[in-house]
């Protein structure tokens, strides 16, 4: 598993709620990709947008691993345990 991937997962999976609260004291708005200027309307729909983007990345990763999974699992097998 490559490291991005790893820390993705990480991050996806296992957020404890200590980062949470970290993640809390430690928010800041992003100003230049989120203006204050515009609209509501506007930003949620950036948003949603991000988060569908992400959503097809976490699928991605997943869809991955669950074939990597397979794959070792296939070569894993012994050749004589063969039922054929």
């Amino acid at each position: 598993m490559t490291s991005s991937l790893s820390r993705f997962l990480t991050y996806l999976i296992f957020v404890t709620v200590d980062s949470y609260a970290d993640l809390i004291k430690g928010f800041k708005w992003r100003q230049k990709k989120f203006s204050i200027s515009k609209p509501l309307v506007e930003t949620i729909d950036r948003l949603t947008s991000l988060m569908n983007q992400n959503d097809v990345k976490a699928k991605k990763y997943y869809d991955n691993l669950i074939a990597l999974r397979q794959k070792v699992g296939r070569l894993e097998r012994k050749p004589g345990a063969n039922l054929n």
